[in-house]
């Protein structure tokens, strides 16, 4: 029993159900449609299903981090993971939105909308609360178990980087390392961390890669996953963590937490310095011109630094809009009353209002720093005339006055 605190059902069910998903495999996402939904529902006490569309890009970046979180359910006879691309059920469900989450349960008829972020840790706790379960006690995987079945889809997914260990069952302290690096990017949609038991799935191993070596990181990069390419650092929680920051600019510490350079792109804060002064005028032919230099950037970043670029356009906008930089300082307190304000704010969201105070940290960092510059050079310059004035004072011959007394 995966349940603490609610009945289930009688002993007769809970036996057929079990007989049957032991023939599943581990983290199993059965594919249903309109023709076979009512039949799969029958006698489960909860199923959710992710709705998406082999179009959506969106849908296949979330995907495996779905998958991820149904991993944390081997075998459950309870609980079912399920997919569909129905578009009858999608119209009948009045989704307007890919992907969604949807959710029935065996004893409320009709179904449910999940409102999480698809993420391990959102998708478990809000099956916790639905069903009233303490699921204390399952273990959370972050990394996504690669096999034949799925590989081609979740692995080659566009527009989102893989960082894929291949291992064999003596590389525990590997695959232990490389879940505490996939828990610390839990977060993000950018970059997948996934394992490949080589010896369970060698033909896929020799397919796929030339190296028989384990343990293995393969890096394969969201602009060219045909190109695979051999991580050769040190095998830890640290340099793993520095390797996926400098590959997608994420910027998080080994232990999950934001570093103060993320949302930022290094291109686009350069042009902020170097146009600084025009932002400060803030007229619009300046600010066009900074925007246009942050947009000529896109081509030549990353897909996730592309999107962090939006921060800084949003920015100039307001100052526009606005007519002075005083505007940062509202983006800012905005900001900060949305996540420390008590609003219950989703995970995802919370981590690009982040992202995006950091940006607007920078601009008034680089305005001050601009300004503390400018009265250091003023002063350097007064101080530099007042010594000049010195000099000619000095250089200039005394004056006598002669007085002449006649006697």
């Amino acid at each position: 029993m995966t349940m603490a605190s609610k009945p289930r059902v009688s002993g007769l069910f809970l036996t057929l159900t079990l007989s049957f998903c032991l023939t599943v495999s581990l983290g199993k996402v059965h594919e249903i449609n309109q023709g076979s939904i009512d039949k799969f529902l029958r006698g489960k006490l909860f199923v959710l299903t992710f709705v998406d569309s082999p179009t959506c890009t969106r849908c296949r970046i979330l995907f495996p981090f779905y998958l991820a979180a149904s991993q944390v359910f081997p075998n459950d006879p309870e609980i079912f993971f399920t997919r569909t691309h129905d578009k009858s059920l999608i119209q009948k469900w009045g989704i307007t939105e890919l992907p969604a989450l949807v959710y029935h349960r065996m004893d409320i008829k009709s179904f449910e909308i999940m409102n999480v972020d698809v993420t391990v840790d959102d998708i478990v706790e809000e099956i916790a609360r639905i069903l009233y379960g303490n699921f204390g006690g399952l273990t959370r995987t972050y990394t996504v178990h690669a096999d034949e079945q799925i590989y081609d889809e979740v692995i080659m997914t566009p527009k989102q980087s893989v960082l894929l260990l291949l291992y064999k069952k003596d590389d525990y302290e590997a695959v232990r390392v490389f879940e505490n690096v996939a828990k610390a990017f839990r977060k993000d949609d950018a970059i997948l961390l996934a394992t490949l038991d080589v010896e369970k799935h060698q033909k896929l191993r020799d397919k796929k890669f030339l190296s028989r070596d384990t343990p293995v990181v393969i890096w394969l990069d969201a602009e060219d996953k045909n190109s695979p390419k051999r991580f050769g650092g040190v095998l830890s929680e640290e340099s793993l963590s520095i390797f996926i920051n400098e590959r997608t600019g994420l910027h998080r510490s080994y232990d999950g937490a934001l570093l103060e350079e993320a949302g930022r792109v290094e291109e686009a804060d350069k042009i902020i310095e170097n146009n600084i002064e025009k932002i400060i005028e803030a007229t619009p032919e300046n600010l066009k011109e900074v925007a246009d230099q942050l947009r000529s950037l896109q081509g030549q970043l990353t897909v996730y630094e592309t999107s962090m670029i939006d921060y800084y356009l949003f920015v100039l906008t307001n100052i526009a809009q606005a007519g002075n930089t005083d505007i940062v300082r509202e983006l800012i307190y905005n900001v900060e009353a949305t996540l420390y304000g008590g609003e219950d704010t989703k995970t995802k969201a919370e981590e690009s209002l982040k992202r995006q105070k950091n940006v607007y940290l920078f601009f008034r960092q680089a305005e001050r720093d601009f300004k503390d510059e400018q009265k250091k050079k003023e002063k350097a310059e007064k101080k530099a005339k007042e010594q000049k004035m010195k000099e000619v004072v000095l250089e200039q011959p005394a004056k006598h006055t002669h007085i002449h007394t006649e006697l």
